[in-house]
């Protein structure tokens, strides 16, 4: 629909749960990612608000099979942080409350006492941390100002 990933996270946000941008990702890049389930996907994958039930940081293969598969969505693919989110002021006091919480355990919190919303964000992300993504990041947008698309990239 042409609205940047802002627009898209923002319309997922009522004021009263925080939302996470997501991404679908495979098996293989689990281990750089932190993963999200949700247990009753929209019927429209298309769809703003997605309840997440789950939140877990860089899991295992086999903890993913086992506890962060999403009914709906391809084999060995998973709904992965897109790095992007609006949150309540619920995430500032659990990270505040413990000196050793860490963010995605803290977002999974919030999440079992207020529930967490996932958009499913329709655009391009590159983790620019990894010279290959950085590149690509690079052409698709070398791409775009000379009047090309940018490369698709993988969907649901």
């Amino acid at each position: 629909d042409g609205r940047g990933y802002v627009a898209q996270l923002l319309a997922g946000f009522d004021g009263s749960h925080s939302v996470a941008a997501m991404h679908c990702v495979g098996k293989e890049s689990l281990h750089s990612a932190g993963v999200f389930a949700c247990r009753q996907p929209p019927s429209d994958k298309e769809d703003v608000c997605w309840p997440l039930s789950h939140c877990a940081e860089k899991p295992t293969i086999v903890y993913a099979q086992e506890h962060l598969k999403t009914p709906g969505l391809e084999q060995d693919k998973y709904l992965a942080a897109f790095g992007q989110y609006v949150l309540t002021p619920a995430i500032f006091r659990k990270l505040r409350g413990s000196a050793k919480c860490h963010f995605t355990e803290a977002l999974d919190d919030v999440r079992k006492e207020e529930g967490l919303i996932g958009v499913l964000i329709q655009g391009c992300r590159w983790d620019l941390g990894r010279t290959s993504s950085y590149v690509e990041a690079l052409q698709a947008q070398a791409g775009s100002r000379a009047g090309e698309l940018p490369a698709k990239r993988a969907r649901v």
